[in-house]
Parts: C-alpha cells; sequence; structure tokens
C-alpha cells in the first residue's frame, strides 16, 4: 500500500510538471513612455547594480511565472544620417516572467552578457547628451536558449520600439547671457531655449569667489543668490526670459562680482516627472567705479591713445573715459568669447607694451 501511494504521489508530481512545463506565452510586449523627457546615457547602459536609471520602458511577458530569456539592442542614427547602426546590446539571465521596468534590468533581473559598439559610442559621448533617434528591439528566448515561438505567427518572439525624446538636441540651452560677459547691476537679462512639454523653468545662481573654483561647484557650494525660483511672466504663466534681477532671494548682489547660474526644466511624466538642467553660465556685474573696470578702461584708453593718429577717434576715447561707453565683452578671432580675467591680462600687457604687440588697428563705426 505504501509503495503505491508512492507511486501515486510520483504521478501527480509527473503530470503538474508536465503542465507547468507546456504553459505558453501569449504577450510580449515593449511599452515606452512617451513624451520622454531628456536622457543621459546612463539609460542605455544596461549592467548588473546599475543605480538610479530613469523609468523609460515597461515589458509585459504573459502569463508570470515561465522561465525566460531575452536580448535587447540599440540602434542609433544621429541627425543627418540615412540609416540607424548597432550601438548596444545585453542579454539576461533566466527570470519568471512577468512585467516590469526598464530600472528592474541589473538588478532584479540579471545581466548575463553585454556587448558595445565602442567607436559609435565615442562619437554619442562627444555629443554630451544623446541625440538623433535611437530603436530599442528585443528577442524572447526560452530557458535553454532556443527562441520562444510566438504561436500566432510561427517566427520568434520580437518587439521592437523608438524612443523619441522630447528635445531632439537634447539640450537646454542659455542664449544670453554670454558668458564671461558683463552686466548691469539693476539687469541681466536670461534667455534660453524653450523645451516642449516643459511645465515649469527654475533658476539657480551663486556667487564665484575664487575663478579656481569650477563653475559648478560655485554653484553648488557658492553663496546662493537665486535658490531654484521659478520663472514666470506677469501672468504667471512659464517663460524663457527674465531680469535676474528681479529673482533674487539670497544676498544683494554688487558691482565687481561673478555670478553662476543654470536653468532647470520640469516635464510632467513617468514617475514623477523629469527635470532637464541646462549648461551652466557665469557673468560679470560690471560697475564703472570698481577698481576692476576702472584699470581696464584706464589700460585701453591708453593703448588707444599710443595708436596713429585718427585711427580711433577722440571721440570715442572721450566715451571710455566718461563712462558713456562701456565694454559689456571681448571676442577672440574664432568668434569665442574670452573670459574678463584674459581680458584684463591682455590689456595690462599692451598697454605696457604696445609696440611689441599692437600690429595695426581699425576703427568700424
Amino acid at each position: 500500500m505504501k509503495k503505491r501511494l508512492t507511486l501515486w504521489r510520483v504521478l501527480i508530481f509527473s503530470l503538474l510538471s508536465f503542465t507547468f512545463s507546456t504553459a505558453q506565452i501569449h504577450t510580449f510586449r515593449l511599452n515606452v513612455f512617451t513624451p520622454l523627457p531628456q536622457l543621459d546615457f546612463a539609460t542605455f547602459a544596461v549592467t548588473n547594480d546599475l543605480q538610479g536609471a530613469p523609468t523609460v520602458f515597461s515589458v509585459e511577458i504573459l502569463p508570470a511565472d515561465e522561465l525566460v530569456i531575452f536580448e535587447g539592442s540599440f540602434e542609433w542614427k544621429d541627425v543627418g544620417e540615412a540609416g540607424y547602426t548597432f550601438f548596444t546590446k545585453f542579454r539576461t539571465r533566466p527570470f519568471r516572467s512577468r512585467v516590469f521596468f526598464n530600472n528592474t534590468l541589473g538588478s532584479e533581473i540579471r545581466i548575463e552578457s553585454s556587448e558595445n559598439n565602442s567607436n559609435r559610442i565615442t562619437q554619442a559621448l562627444r555629443k554630451g547628451k544623446p541625440t538623433g533617434n535611437y530603436i530599442l528591439t528585443l528577442k524572447l528566448f526560452k530557458e535553454n536558449g532556443s527562441p520562444y515561438i510566438d504561436p500566432s505567427t510561427g517566427q520568434q518572439f520580437v518587439t521592437s520600439a523608438a524612443l523619441e525624446f522630447l528635445n531632439p538636441t537634447q539640450t537646454l540651452e542659455i542664449l544670453l547671457p554670454i558668458p564671461s560677459t558683463l552686466q548691469d547691476v539693476g539687469q541681466v537679462i536670461a534667455k534660453w531655449t524653450p523645451v516642449q512639454g516643459a511645465s515649469k523653468y527654475f533658476i539657480k545662481a551663486s556667487l564665484r569667489r575664487d575663478n579656481r573654483t569650477s563653475l559648478e561647484n560655485a554653484l553648488s557650494s557658492g553663496q546662493v543668490l537665486i535658490n531654484n525660483v521659478e520663472a514666470k511672466d506677469p501672468t504667471g504663466q512659464p517663460t524663457t526670459e527674465i531680469n535676474l534681477r528681479n529673482l533674487l532671494t539670497g544676498a544683494e548682489w554688487f558691482g565687481g562680482q561673478e555670478v553662476v547660474f543654470q536653468v532647470t526644466a520640469f516635464v510632467e511624466g513617468p514617475s514623477g516627472g523629469q527635470s532637464i538642467f541646462s549648461n551652466l553660465v557665469n557673468f560679470y556685474l560690471k560697475d564703472a567705479n570698481t577698481m576692476a573696470y576702472m584699470t581696464l578702461v584706464g589700460n585701453i584708453v591708453s593703448i588707444m591713445q599710443s595708436l596713429p593718429g585718427g585711427v580711433i577717434p577722440q571721440s570715442l576715447i572721450n566715451d571710455f573715459i566718461s563712462g558713456a561707453l562701456q565694454i559689456t565683452g571681448i571676442k577672440r578671432d574664432d568668434g569665442s568669447d574670452m573670459p574678463i580675467s584674459e581680458v584684463m591680462a591682455l590689456f595690462n600687457y599692451l598697454a605696457q607694451n604696445p609696440g611689441e604687440r599692437v600690429v595695426s588697428a581699425t576703427f568700424n563705426q
């Protein structure tokens, strides 16, 4: 009797095992959350123990609790390119089928292997943020590595989707003020590119007291002047142009100081939305009474007066001396802006050695 019972249990277990092993996946779907906010390249770095990845897509593999493997690949087409090329791909270890999000990969769902196109990744990284278009393709496999066949098509389960970003260039760029320029104490007009889908823009500004301090460190650890204040127009709506002087929340600013600021756009979306950060821009507050500015003007006047008569009109020199004409910025030959510290050093040297370095001068009115 005992042997018969044991045999019966074995038969029941075998039948149950057979039933579970023949369950068929009927849903394999990739859902990308759109519109997507600005992302960084960590989104494409699928690896074990990667923390803090944003929620970008979900995958449905149903029914649940079947042992499966899937392979994912990103392809990239940069702006102006005709076709897509391989960017990166990965393959998971066996896991139980279910609905999950991309930031589950590498933690609950472990990565078995990955492969990268180093040349394309280098090209992409040089752009600072993802640009162009990406396609994510997923292929489903059984636990033993053989393709999982879709019973409705007779082909392997494959799903794909395009990643379309809110901002195609993946940048929130500050247009004004131009970096390293001199600005009036009472009016510093800030202007930046709009971000599609942004419901709010915030401004943060701090003092930089030492030019050896990076702009990033100055913004995060310097004396705060504007503490993430929302930029609004007179009607209370989000705006992309505003006078920073009207947003001061910390200490008052003064002529001669250097200020660093950044704009943050907030875009509603999955997992509470995303913040998109602009580049950092510095500027100097001018004051005709500051010693630095007076020294700069004095050096420029000395250089002008040392040039042959008639090259620089005397009226222009008088305007500099009286303060009627003020300097807002100086550019190099290539069009880039010269930091005020370099401007001071250059004109100080030229004022002392005009005959050695001033080759020619022209005045265009």
